[in-house]
């Protein structure tokens, strides 16, 4: 079916989504005025420091053109000389453009980060801390190095070209994830609070609240960025939009998902949990060995010395977990909606789907060959039964490829977001981007940002319909509380983890179904 010309215009609005003219006539923001000269020097000079970690692949793709159970049949084929240049190109160049974006982003995310603090304090002590964890994840790169072979040049160009990455990632962690998951476990265990029949102080009953609008209002924006994939080729922007109020223009109606569906995602995504965690266990035995030679400063401890060996690990090991079950999930979604004969949800497909396969053929090629590092370090650590050696070293080289390959789709993304300089696919990949901020916004952030929502949208969330009216009217809610069924504590803290494959609206309705209903009355 031919889906027909979307146009923007005032007389699209429906009685349920009435937004001000001056709230939607707000236009695309321009290109960022080009930062002083001292910003891109100081960019260029982090882009160039993450560049530093290709050497990394140095030693490990010598070694790998020599192995039988790694590169000598490329060897064979070619030679070894040819043999070792594809492993380091193909390895070394993924994992170093992977250190160079993060990098030319990590020292604005960092300025903003350190200049949001409210008090000098705050300021000193959240720097120690970002300071602390990049240290740290420095130190895993510098006994990677070491366990593959690299001389005293390799360790030292290797862990510092990590450093931009694990301040990007320090960032990150501050900014957006810890709030979030904080988040998440505030909920549940204000869930289970309230299922018991205890009572709940204003405040506690307010993020509950706030937190049913976040659910019923992410149902929405998912409903409509699946309508909007279906009209990309054919959208006409024929009048500036803001980013939210245009999404929510396509007035979709969200659809209930099916349990086995959502079932099947989640499946999906602890498929490749199952599979990255064989790229894990060598870098993780990786460090555990090297820490086990210095006991006069880290002791005898098994505990101890695991628990270092994970905290060391912690940027691969939280960014492979988040990256793969987030690819998996979506590869799902895009399988399912091609054999339903819907559209794949990927802006980058649906703008450019020429440039996306032969950008992910030509990514899957390069990290087809990319596990170089990955099998040194297996080779040197693997304490298995023998039996088992093959079946977990094809696990952990294709783990290493998947992840890189992984890296390298969402590298391309992220870059088409940067220099396009189409204005509708600007404003698209934009919106994208809005997206996935919205999505892992804690409840308390998004309690502000539901403040500056157009009176349309948020009479949707609220699930009422307002009239439009010449004369004003007050609008009454009331609370109807419903008796509550004390729960389990495996009810809800189930919950907590099934809320990451269950349909959106089927979130909802679980949680109407657990806290007070809001009946809206209009006098």
């Amino acid at each position: 079916m031919r889906t027909p010309s979307l146009t923007i215009n005032a007389e699209q609005h429906t009685r349920l989504l009435e937004i001000d003219h001056e709230e939607k006539q707000i236009h695309l923001e321009p290109a960022s005025a080009p930062n002083s000269a001292l910003s891109t020097a100081m960019q260029i000079g982090a882009g160039a420091v993450g560049s530093l970690s290709i050497v990394l692949y140095i030693s490990p793709s010598e070694a790998c053109a020599l192995k039988e159970v790694c590169g000598k049949w490329l060897s064979d084929a070619t030679s070894t000389e040819i043999s070792r240049w594809i492993f380091f190109s193909a390895g070394g160049l993924d994992f170093a453009l992977t250190n160079i974006y993060f990098a030319f982003y990590s020292l604005p995310q960092l300025t903003a980060y350190i200049a949001s603090q409210p008090t000098m304090c705050a300021k000193i002590g959240k720097s120690l801390l970002l300071s602390l964890f990049t240290i740290t994840q420095m130190a895993n790169e510098f006994l990677v190095a070491k366990g593959t072979g690299s001389g005293p040049l390799q360790l030292a160009f290797s862990s510092t070209g990590a450093g931009p990455a694990a301040i990007f990632t320090g960032v990150k962690f501050a900014t957006q994830d810890i709030p979030y998951l904080t988040s998440k476990v505030q909920s549940s265990l204000l869930e289970f609070k309230e299922g018991r029949g205890a009572t709940l102080i204003p405040e506690e009953i307010e993020f509950l609240d706030y937190q049913k609008k976040q659910t019923v209002f992410l149902t929405h924006v998912r409903a409509n960025r699946s309508k909007l994939m279906t009209q990309v080729s054919s959208l006409n922007m024929t009048e500036q939009a803001e980013l939210i109020p245009f999404l929510f223009e396509q007035k979709a109606i969200p659809e209930e998902e099916s349990k086995w569906i959502g079932r099947a995602r989640f499946v999906a995504g602890s498929s490749g949990l199952v599979l990255i965690s064989c790229f894990f266990r060598p870098v993780i035995l990786n460090a555990y060995d090297m820490l086990a030679q210095y006991p006069e400063y880290i002791g005898q401890s098994p505990i101890l010395k695991a628990t270092l060996a994970g905290a060391l690990g912690l940027k691969a090991i939280y960014s492979g977990t988040r990256l793969v079950w987030h690819s998996f999930t979506s590869s799902y979604d895009a399988l399912k909606n091609i054999l339903t004969g819907r559209s794949v949800e990927w802006m980058a497909w649906q703008l450019h789907p020429n440039l996306t396969v032969i950008t992910g053929l030509m990514g899957l090629i390069i990290a087809a060959l990319s596990y170089a590092t990955v099998s040194s370090l297996f080779e040197n650590t693997y304490n298995g039964v023998e039996e088992n050696r093959e079946m977990y070293r094809a696990g952990a080289l294709v783990a290493i490829d998947l992840y890189h390959w992984i890296c390298f789709l969402h590298l391309y993304d992220l870059l088409l977001s940067r220099l396009t300089s189409n204005p509708k696919e600007n404003f698209l990949l934009q919106l994208e981007s809005e997206i996935k901020r919205l999505e892992i916004m804690p409840v308390n952030q998004f309690k502000e940002y539901y403040q500056h929502l157009p009176t349309g949208i948020k009479s949707l969330v609220n699930g009422k319909q307002e009239e439009k009216q010449n004369d004003d009217q007050e609008t009454h809610i009331n609370i109807e509380p419903t008796k509550k069924t004390p729960q389990s504590w495996s009810h809800y803290f189930g919950s907590f983890f099934r809320r990451e494959h269950e349909s959106p609206a089927s979130q909802s309705k679980q949680q109407e179904a657990k806290r007070p209903l809001l009946s809206f009355g209009i006098k």
